[in-house]
């Protein structure tokens, strides 16, 4: 026989209840748990922080290398020209001969003046100074094989400048030119060729030294080319203000 009990069904006041007790329940945590467990803080978003900009640096300078100082070069101690050696006498090849003078010698300079010059040539000025016999005088060192070549003093001024060759000079001895190449050795038909005007005497009083003179450019200074008697080569060049070559200066 079927038993119809009536059951007792919850009513909706009751359900709620009941739920509401276990949302408690689960809200509110009890016992040691609860203390321990922080509660949870929202994270902020995090935020990638921006490149800082970069100030462009600017390149460092190269520092200019310094000057560079010229290194001085000391100056070679002056030697005395051994016996086969060229000395100052070999400056005399690049040396001018004109109707005014030879190299730097002037006819009329100062003769302090041509003595300096002379000093600094090294050449020989130990008759520089007013003397018995001879006149005033420098010269280059006396050297075989070498022509040779006399600064003579008259006044106080360079009077005649001589260049010889007394036979002994060398082929190969330095010889300073006219501009037209006459030079000791030369002959007499090449200066005739070059200067057709050039007069001829005889040195006096000895009348026995032949010589051309030419004065083209009509000013004080003469040039004198000797050779002697019957000879066609001329062995001395002479510079100075009269119509002949010195007579002698001794």
């Amino acid at each position: 026989m079927t038993d119809f009990r009536l059951r007792r069904v919850p009513t909706a006041a009751t359900i709620v209840a009941v739920s509401l007790l276990g949302l408690a329940a689960c809200a509110t945590p009890s016992g040691p748990a609860a203390v321990d467990s922080p509660s949870a803080s929202p994270s902020a978003p995090t935020q990638t922080p921006a490149a800082p900009t970069e100030t462009p640096t600017a390149p460092a300078e190269t520092p200019s290398a310094p000057a560079e100082t010229p290194t001085a070069v000391p100056a070679l101690p002056t030697q005395e020209p051994g016996p086969d050696e060229p000395g100052a006498n070999a400056d005399i090849a690049t040396w001018a001969i004109s109707e005014e003078g030879i190299g730097p010698f002037r006819i009329g300079m100062a003769w302090g003046e041509a003595v300096e010059v002379a000093e600094q040539l090294g050449w020989d000025t130990s008759a520089a100074g007013d003397q018995a016999g001879c006149a005033p005088n420098v010269r280059p060192e006396p050297r075989d094989g070498d022509l040779s070549l006399y600064i003579w003093k008259g006044e106080s001024v360079v009077y005649d400048i001589t260049l010889t060759d007394d036979g002994d000079a060398a082929q190969d001895a330095p010889r300073p030119k006219t501009e037209d190449g006459l030079t000791v050795s030369s002959t007499v038909d090449e200066v005739r060729a070059a200067h057709p005007g050039a007069s001829e005497g005889n040195v006096m009083p000895s009348g026995e030294r032949p010589f051309l003179t030419v004065d083209d450019d009509g000013r004080d200074g003469r040039l004198h080319f000797e050779h002697a008697p019957e000879e066609d080569v001329i062995t001395g060049i002479s510079v100075n203000r009269i119509d002949q070559p010195a007579y002698e200066h001794c």
